[in-house]
Parts: structure tokens; C-alpha cells; sequence
């Protein structure tokens, strides 16, 4: 699911994602969350379990599975660094906060990508550096430094983080259900609907839509 980072800074109202309306895991009935996580990137899509469950079994393609994407991250580490920075984000209302923690909390720490950070980005890095949940390290400086402290640091999450065993159970639930169905392993086709997603968010930011 990798997306140019210069055309995910066009897609994301970041502004907007940290606020009140801000959604957890208590509010993911009904979804599902595909996370993988390796010593170099992390990729989590949160989506809608059963009806995506229907269109695989109906053999939908990626333009009907991407209207069930809520929520994609991408993220990779950072090269001379042992910190990763974020590649692409896309969520639907609410969503973003939650995807940006998961990933905080699956790495070492989670820094803002590191040669292109849109105005409501920096107010999302900003509203990082003054949670109590989270620990601003500067980054070191043979990473590519923005000159501002709330850029130039690597967020780490002081505990767990968001709890989402339940949701990546229920990822497991759809994978037996499309593979009982049709032997196919979905994950495949979700990260592709991620992608497609992301992308469709791309073009609404080009327009000018919200």
C-alpha cells in the first residue's frame, strides 16, 4: 500500500483528526483491523468486517471492497535511525488519531515524515508533544532535520496504546470466512482496497471536496 508522500500531504485534513471527535476502539463495532508489523514498516487498514466478507465471497473487485476502507496507515523506518516516520495515512471521520497511535504503538517511536509536513500536520505533530501519554525524543541529527521541535522529534507511547486484540481478532474471523469460502486468503485484496482508498481520497483533495 505505498503511496508517494508527496501526494499523501494533499490528502489529510490533519487539523482536523485530533479533536473532540477523535474515534478508539471502543467505537470500531463492527470492524476489522489487518495489522502487520516488521523490523522495517507497519501497515494497519481498519475496514468493515462482514460486509467485506460479502463482496470478496460475491467476487467484487478493489473499487467496490475501497467503499469498505474506514482507515489505512503506512509507515517505515527511518534510514540511519532506529524511529519510523509516517509514508501515508487516509481515514474517514474520527479515524486518524487512532491509526496514528496504533502505529506509535507498534514501533519504536513514530516521526513525521521528514522532508515535506503540510501546516495541519505540523498541528497534529504539535498536539503529540503535549500528550501525557506520549514522550517527545529528538531525533538524531543525521536524520534530515525540519529546524522546529515539534518536527524534529520521534513520538513514543509511554504505555501500550490503543487495545485492538479484539479488532485484529476479527480480521481472523474474516480470513477463515473468505478462505472457507472461496480458499482465498483476503489480505491481499484488503491492502489493495486500502490502496485504492487512499488514492480515491487523493482525488477529492484535488478537487477540493471534504
Amino acid at each position: 500500500m505505498r503511496v508517494r508522500v508527496g501526494e499523501i500531504r494533499r490528502i489529510i485534513r490533519e487539523e482536523a483528526e485530533l479533536d473532540e471527535r477523535a474515534m478508539g476502539s471502543s467505537d470500531a463495532t463492527g470492524l476489522a483491523l489487518l495489522l502487520n508489523v516488521d523490523s522495517n514498516s507497519i501497515q494497519a487498514v481498519l475496514y468493515r468486517a462482514d460486509q467485506t466478507i460479502e463482496d470478496l465471497v460475491a467476487g467484487k473487485g478493489e473499487k467496490e471492497l475501497s467503499k469498505n476502507i474506514v482507515a489505512s496507515i503506512d509507515a517505515s523506518k527511518l534510514y540511519g535511525s532506529r524511529y519510523f516516520s509516517v509514508d501515508a495515512v487516509a481515514a474517514d471521520g474520527g479515524w486518524g488519531p487512532f491509526m496514528y497511535d496504533i502505529a506509535m504503538a507498534n514501533s519504536p517511536g513514530l516521526a513525521p515524515d521528514r522532508f515535506s509536513v503540510s501546516k495541519g500536520a505540523k498541528q497534529v505533530w504539535s498536539k503529540y508533544a503535549g500528550r501525557g501519554d506520549v514522550e517527545a525524543v529528538p531525533l538524531e541529527s543525521k536524520v534530515h532535520l525540519h529546524g522546529e521541535p515539534e518536527l524534529d522529534n520521534a513520538y513514543v507511547m509511554k504505555g501500550s496504546g490503543p487495545d485492538v486484540s479484539g479488532l485484529v481478532a476479527e480480521h481472523q474471523r474474516v480470513v477463515k470466512a473468505v478462505r472457507e469460502a472461496t480458499g482465498n486468503n483476503p489480505n491481499n485484496a484488503v491492502i489493495d482496497a486500502a490502496y485504492k482508498h487512499c488514492h480515491t481520497a487523493i482525488g477529492r483533495a484535488n478537487r477540493g471536496e471534504q
